[in-house]
């Protein structure tokens, strides 16, 4: 059984659509190239040669192995720096045992400025560790939740196996406050975007940078998942963004209000908070979700009523939601790079800021008909 491990390139498109069948099934995202075309943001000119991504290819051109990158910047102790994300990291069963995937990650890790990598099982995390990445003392992100139908929440704690009477014990419903659309709030979309003067800061050593271009293909243009950018603005600045989506609880009546990126001073990030909570009770939504990894908002969650769950209790709420079930907290994350080897080796797990925006920690489950965008409506 021959292969050869080379970058991905755009002639892999159609291969890469069946090997994501076989890996995750017939309703995967993946199995669609408009999908695949944005996701790794495959360019629209012929003149594309290699990407960032490496497979394994036969001697008949299938791909037998996978190690996506999706490719962003990194603020890192006040520098841009171009960051890898590591994605969908899979070898067929027939495949393994041979050393594909070593050798992939080994390519990668000389080839890239940074790479990153998020969501995996505790000795996934030991192995990242033992060939040169910062994991961060092993800390996972941090998820908090406000809830707001206490009923419907234990209907879902059922659904997924969990005792609803250790979440009764975790959890009360609490009542929202009444934050009102202020003049300071606004939404940012294709209309007003460009009008915009974004002033995004906070004080933290390493974390994603939120610039236009970012937060144009993250949110705004995305043409599958409809978020809603909120805009906390000062004096004409833009100075914090909170992008949220209602998420459907499949099979469940039911809908969440998640929390995909909160980033600024944190004041400013307090107010969208605040906001989000009486935007989800509106929406009908049963809880606000949040997860995040890093010291810049310590405390913060908690001052605006939401409930801070350990890493074990996780569980009692699902994190996936199509269809829901329970999964552990499995958001390690980790840091490697040979250019920047002394900068990431002395980062602490309070030095740097993830939220569901990094990697691929929020995207659809599956890719249905026409592909249209959930709107939010209300």
């Amino acid at each position: 059984m021959k292969y050869i491990v080379r970058r991905l390139n755009s002639e892999d498109i159609g291969p890469l659509t069946a090997f994501f069948i076989k890996a995750y099934g017939k309703t995967t995202p993946f199995r669609s190239k408009q999908f695949l075309k944005w996701y790794f943001k495959f360019p629209k000119t012929a003149t594309w040669n290699d990407h960032d991504s490496w497979v394994a290819v036969d001697s008949l051109g299938n791909v037998v192995s996978h190690y996506g990158c999706l490719a962003w910047d990194l603020i890192m102790n006040g520098r841009t720096v171009p960051i890898k994300w590591g994605v969908n990291a899979y070898t067929l069963p027939e495949w393994r045992g041979k050393g594909i995937n070593s050798a992939i990650v080994e390519k990668l890790m000389n080839s890239n400025d940074v790479n990153g990598v998020i969501g995996f099982t505790r000795a996934t995390a030991e192995f990242y560790e033992k060939i040169g990445y910062n994991m961060f003392e092993y800390e996972r992100m941090k998820r908090f939740v406000f809830v707001l139908d206490e009923m419907a929440a234990r209907d879902v704690v059922r659904y997924i196996g969990k005792d609803d009477s250790e979440f009764a014990k975790k959890f009360r419903k609490k009542t929202p406050g009444t934050s009102v659309f202020s003049p300071g709030l606004s939404r940012l979309s294709e209309h007003n975007f460009d009008d915009k003067k974004l002033a995004l800061r906070c004080g933290i050593k390493a974390t994603t940078l939120r610039n236009e271009a970012f937060l144009k293909w993250r949110y705004i243009d995305n043409p599958f998942i409809e978020y809603e950018l909120l805009a906390r603005e000062e004096d004409g600045e833009v100075m914090a963004i909170m992008a949220s989506r209602r998420e459907r609880l499949e099979p469940l009546p039911h809908e969440a209000y998640r929390i995909v990126d909160l980033f600024g001073s944190a004041s400013h990030a307090a107010d969208l908070l605040g906001y989000a909570v009486s935007r989800a009770a509106k929406l009908g939504c049963i809880y606000v979700d949040f997860s995040m990894a890093g010291a810049i908002y310590s405390g913060l969650p908690e001052s605006r009523g939401f409930t801070a769950m350990d890493d074990d209790e996780c569980v009692l709420l699902p994190q996936v939601s199509s269809p829901i079930s329970s999964r552990p907290n499995h958001e390690y994350y980790g840091l490697q790079s040979v250019m920047h080897r002394a900068a990431i080796g002395a980062l602490k797990k309070e030095d740097i800021y993830l939220t569901r925006a990094d990697s691929d920690r929020d995207r659809l489950g599956n890719v249905p008909g026409s592909l249209p965008r959930r709107r939010i409506n209300g």
